[in-house]
């Protein structure tokens, strides 16, 4: 199986018009039109499921170093839009999440063309689409709030996101995070909340943050997935729960805590700012 990358670039990317080869275009029109319309059709059976997936995003295809973008017209049908340069390295399989600059800082998924292989890859897609409706809901307020990210802006650190030098290997991080994914499993209120204050003083304000934010971001565009693969029949995704820890874990453990949350606080999954809140 071909290792799928999941990210989400808070970088502006700089990719510019480039003329599109009208040969070109029609041929990767073609190619993905099919993949494109059975994504509107797993929309429609899921978009009532959470509002996060009431609506679509533009995509576009990593190919032959170029970004191929498509976008709903007027029938909600994605059609193709235009072709722009791959300015940045873009890994086999990505599925990413980012504002791009070559279609005026709208929130695009990127991926490369496997992302249409079947419904199972199709679901990843839909990952990236709940980080396109975090952004343009309470993405910003919520960050706004953050240290670490207002830290990060002053700094230029755009790529924080990413390359936080979080304290993943730190011994007793890894021994109350153990504890505390054991205790979402067994869902032990006491232990939860005693260990969520263990870690907390364990940690760093900005360190901290940085755990939280990642929980609900990432964690929620997991919790999402996962809802996708149940109703699907799919393998749930647990990526990121073994040891060494790194971001993914956040994934996994975010997805955790807040279906623990929810199972306290019926509904909240519904409201990603209440869930951020209740998270932090």
């Amino acid at each position: 199986m071909k290792k799928i990358i999941i990210f989400f670039l808070l970088a502006f990317i700089n990719t510019g018009f480039c003329q599109d080869n009208p040969d070109t275009s029609e041929t990767i029109t073609t190619k993905y039109i099919t993949g494109t319309q059975q994504l509107v059709i797993m929309h429609e059976q899921i978009k009532s499921l959470y509002p996060v997936l009431e609506k679509l995003y533009p995509i576009a295809v990593a190919e032959n170093h170029s970004l191929y973008i498509f976008d709903l017209d007027s029938n909600s049908n994605y059609t193709f839009i235009k072709k722009v340069p791959e300015n940045f390295p873009v890994p086999d399989g990505i599925r990413a999440a980012m504002p791009l600059q070559g279609y005026d800082f709208k929130p695009v998924c990127i991926v490369t063309g496997d992302a249409f292989d079947n419904t199972k890859e199709m679901v990843l897609i839909f990952h990236e689409f709940v980080h396109c409706a975090q952004f343009y809901s309470v993405e910003m307020k919520i960050k706004g709030t953050l240290d670490i990210y207002k830290k990060s802006m002053e700094k230029k650190d755009y790529m924080w996101e990413l390359t936080h030098a979080f304290p993943y290997d730190n011994a007793q991080f890894v021994e109350n995070y153990t504890s505390f994914l054991n205790a979402l499993k067994d869902s032990d209120s006491i232990k939860i909340v005693s260990l969520r204050n263990s870690i907390k003083k364990i940690l760093s304000k900005e360190d901290y943050e940085y755990m939280i934010w990642q929980e609900w971001k990432e964690g929620y565009a997991r919790y999402i997935e996962n809802k996708l693969n149940i109703f699907f029949n799919f393998k749930i995704n647990e990526h990121g729960k073994n040891i060494p820890y790194d971001r993914v874990a956040f994934y996994y453990s975010g997805s955790g805590y807040i279906a623990y949350l929810n199972s306290k606080y019926p509904g909240i999954d519904m409201n990603m700012e209440k869930l951020f809140m209740a998270m932090k």
